[in-house]
């Protein structure tokens, strides 16, 4: 009886077993097989970590290797309330000062603040942000101050109390782990418009921040993309403390920092450029004013300066317009300076020559109903004359004589109406009708710089034709692009558009151009010591809606390359609306000397052979030697 009692138990019992492990199996099966996939997705989820690792942006060069523009990297300065307690005002007191903050703001982060996590329990925020941009001096420094801060009586605390204080000084100010940056520009405002700037914005990428920069302006923006570089991430697995299991890291790359930009700029010449502009500037009091400093031969540009100017450090501090990029966003009808090109479309068209003369009518004619004015009494001129003179009245006649069509397919090939392809953002193409919309009154018009607008980087490129032997070259601003370690990765070269004019012409404008700095010429004030100089002035009046041609407000300028016969620099000085005088040679004319003897001397130009010979005295030092003092 007692036997079968007790096999009857056993069999219960191991039907019991049997179910509850047929129970697990089953749910084993379930769990492995059918949500299998499921399952592992959360795991991965709860044990999956990426850390993302940060890049640097590239830094911007000039031609000389000296830096422009640079990235700082900085600490984000963190509090840790529940680690500082009761000792928060002191804490704020003692921190203030070397944070240059509110001592009763800073006491309100620091204080402790309870709240109700998603648990359901009440806790302390340990992770408060104090300041954003820190650098890594600065956080030595007041590491050090927090180490050595007197901030209770330690003698009269107890064994809890003191452990609480140390924890505080070694835990309750932190930084991050993830670094923030700062775009640091070393001179200032110094080729703003060509360097421009750039914005950092904090992203939460998974559960990490990260910071990422873009170029808002100038170089920064068109070559964001290599100068950003690559971010770098490490995959791997966590444990339920979220310690990382590093035997089962799965994936490790490191980030890629940005290029580097090596520009045609000279800071030398650009500080040059400013400076004089400034000068200028402050003389005339224009509205506005841009300068171009350019090398022919290969279109490489050494300095671009615009006023008013910014501090691309601070760029918010200043108006959008001072941000403006006016040697390529400003396009204006240039008035005589124009004049070299369509007197150079009608030598090159062998519709005249240089000794060809037009009789300039003493200073007024009548075409088509309308008045034409020289500003003085001209009878018979040569091409030359005027040119030296700047007549209206002789370019007029001159042009006719190519005729609409030449004149404009001229007018395209020196790029007029087109962008330069100097890649900056906002370039503006200027404004070149089609022969079919000209007015009776345009081929009278034109030819002296009215109904056709131009930028200064333009006009610029103009001029460099006739000093590069007839060639329209492509502005270079960008010489090459280096990694991290100085590697050239890509180099770019001088380019050649097209050929506009042949080279007996460019030789014979260049002769032509030589007398306007010459005495009867409008541009004396230009003229060099030891260089000749080749250049035109312009005196454009200003077209206003609603009003037409004012009398009071002018565009002056003055465009000129030397030495003349092998020109090293092209300059343009143009002025918008300058107070007092309004001509180009009187207001443009000085500031381009000022800048080209400067540049003389900074850029080891040699002077001109035929001024050393007309200054060289027998036994006496030779101009060179003199020009180098």
């Amino acid at each position: 009886m007692v036997y079968r009692t007790q096999l009857r138990r056993l069999i219960v019992f191991s039907g019991l077993l049997l179910l509850g492990f047929s129970v697990l199996l089953g749910r084993l099966v379930y769990l492995q097989v059918f949500r299998h996939d499921e399952l592992s997705a959360k795991a991965f989820k709860h044990t999956q970590r990426t850390y993302l690792k940060q890049t640097r942006r590239g830094d911007i060069y000039d031609r000389t290797g000296s830096l422009l523009a640079s990235t700082e990297r900085l600490k984000i300065l963190c509090a840790d309330p529940s680690r500082i307690g009761d000792y928060y005002a002191r804490l704020a007191a003692l921190l203030a000062p070397h944070l240059g903050v509110d001592e009763l703001a800073l006491q309100e982060r620091l204080r402790p603040r309870e709240y109700t996590n998603a648990k359901g329990e009440v806790a302390i925020d340990p992770h408060v942000r104090l300041k954003v941009r820190l650098s890594e001096e600065k956080w030595a420094a007041l590491r050090e101050v927090i180490r050595n801060a007197e901030l209770d009586d330690e003698e009269a605390l107890t064994k809890d109390e003191r452990e609480f204080l140390v924890g505080l000084k070694r835990w309750g100010i932190f930084t991050e782990s993830v670094d923030s940056h700062r775009r640091v520009y070393l001179n200032g405002s110094l080729a703003a418009h060509v360097l421009g700037f750039v914005q950092f914005q904090e992203k939460t990428v998974g559960r990490q921040s990260v910071f990422f920069s873009q170029g808002k302006a100038g170089v920064e923006a068109v070559f964001d993309s290599h100068l950003q570089g690559v971010l770098g991430w490490r995959m791997t697995e966590t444990d339920s403390r979220r310690r990382e299991l590093v035997s089962l890291r799965s994936m490790d790359v490191d980030p890629v920092d940005g290029l580097n930009v090596h520009l045609t700029l000279d800071a030398g010449v650009q500080a040059i450029v400013e400076e004089e502009l400034q000068s200028g500037v402050e003389q005339s009091r224009p509205l506005t004013a841009t300068v171009v400093v350019m090398q022919p031969q290969t279109g490489a540009i050494l300095a671009l300066a615009n006023y008013p100017s910014y501090d691309p450090n601070r760029p918010g501090d200043f108006p959008v317009a001072h941000r403006r990029n006016r040697a390529i966003s400003d396009q204006f009808e240039p008035g005589s300076t124009f004049k070299v090109i369509s007197i150079a479309s009608a030598l090159d068209g062998d519709a005249v020559t240089l000794n060809s003369q037009f009789d300039c009518e003493n200073g007024h004619i009548f075409f088509r109903g309308r008045s034409l004015t020289d500003d003085h009494r001209y009878s018979i001129l040569s091409v030359r004359d005027i040119l030296k003179k700047s007549s209206n009245i002789g370019a007029f006649k001159v042009a006719r004589r190519l005729g609409e069509d030449r004149l404009h397919a001229y007018l395209k090939r020196f790029g007029i109406g087109d962008v330069t392809g100097v890649g900056l953002p906002a370039e503006r193409t200027g404004t070149l009708r089609g022969v079919d919309q000209w007015s009776g009154l345009s081929i009278s018009r034109i030819p002296i710089g009215y109904e056709v607008a131009v930028t200064p980087l333009q006009m610029t490129l103009a001029m460099c034709v006739i000093a590069n032997g007839g060639w329209l070259m492509s502005p270079m601003l960008v010489r090459h692009l280096s990694d991290h370690e100085g590697q050239i990765v890509m180099n770019y070269h001088p380019e050649r558009i097209r050929r506009v004019i042949g080279p007996e012409t460019a030789a014979e404008m260049t002769e032509a151009l030589k007398t306007v700095v010459m005495e009867g010429g409008t541009a004396t004030r230009a003229r060099l010591e030891h260089y000749t100089v080749a250049g035109k002035t312009g005196t454009a009046r200003k077209y206003l809606p609603g009003v037409g041609y004012t009398r009071s407000k002018y565009y002056a300028s003055f465009i000129g390359f030397f030495p003349a016969e092998r020109p090293e620099v092209v300059i343009s000085v143009i002025f918008n609306e300058p107070k007092g005088s309004i001509y180009g040679g009187v207001i443009s004319g000085p500031v381009f000397k000022a800048i080209a003897t400067r540049l003389a001397n900074y850029l080891n130009i040699v002077p001109s052979r035929e001024i050393r010979l007309e200054t060289t005295l027998p036994g006496s030092p030779g101009a060179v030697d003199y020009a180098r003092r």
